[in-house]
């Protein structure tokens, strides 16, 4: 399938590539947001062993052992386990949708809506 759009100025008119091919042009998301401090936007949460949290990590990327900030109440936790696709992970970047197990928090206290970001990005 080839598609060209045509968008008529009052001056000239402009091609534009076929939309597939712009969008193969576009800049990844997971090199947009690499280097950024770390945040997840809680989706879910429940109890299995410890609490777990369910998100997107929006930017950045945690480990197992790393040490974050749960927002807004400002509760330090520790990264137990990472699972993405239920598979154990060593590291969870942007763009992911993952399932963190934490340590010093109980799942009553945490929210959907809350965001774990780096303890530095307060």
């Amino acid at each position: 399938w080839h598609v060209e759009i045509l968008l008529y100025n009052v001056e000239h008119v402009v091609h534009c590539p076929p939309f597939l091919t712009y969008l193969d042009e576009l800049p990844a998301f997971k090199e947009s947001q690499a280097g950024r401090p770390f945040r997840l936007s809680v989706v879910e949460k429940f109890k299995d062993m410890g609490t777990i949290v369910m998100g997107k990590v929006i930017s950045g990327e945690c480990r197992k052992n790393d040490s974050l900030t749960i927002m807004p109440n400002k509760t330090l936790v520790q990264v137990a386990d990472i699972l993405i696709d239920d598979e154990e992970s060593d590291v969870a970047e942007a763009g992911d949708n993952v399932k963190l197990k934490l340590r010093n928090i109980e799942e009553e206290d945490v929210s959907p809506g809350m965001v774990l970001c780096s303890p530095d990005n307060v």
